[in-house]
């Protein structure tokens, strides 16, 4: 159960560094942008659903964290457009800007 709550604190910090970012470099609208979930969970939801509690998931955000979660994420877009050296140079920043960004992949390609 741990294990899936640290998964989770971490799809939140990921979800966190993305607001207001789209894939391809565009931004997204304020009405976009989730406002609701979690911030409206009571205790007993963020228990069921693994969440951290409130306090813990309004804590800021590093800003080499949130550049090297960016970084990994153009990677992969990279990727997929067939574009391997670009992606492969993006990966090797975000090591350089946060060196255990490998450990974040699950919470930000999804499993």
């Amino acid at each position: 159960m741990e294990e899936r709550r640290q998964l989770l604190s971490k799809k939140l910090i990921v979800r966190r560094a993305c607001a207001g970012h789209a894939p391809g470099g565009r931004t997204i609208a304020a009405t976009e942008r989730w406002h609701i979930f979690p911030a409206s969970l009571t205790d007993l939801g963020r228990e069921v659903l693994c969440m951290p509690p409130l306090d813990e998931d309004e804590g800021g955000l590093d800003p080499d964290l949130r550049q090297a979660i960016l970084l990994t994420m153009e990677a992969g877009e990279a990727e997929l457009r067939g574009d391997l050296q670009g992606s492969v140079e993006k990966l090797r920043k975000a090591g350089k800007v946060w060196p255990d960004i490998e450990d974040w992949h699950d919470a930000i390609f999804g499993t």
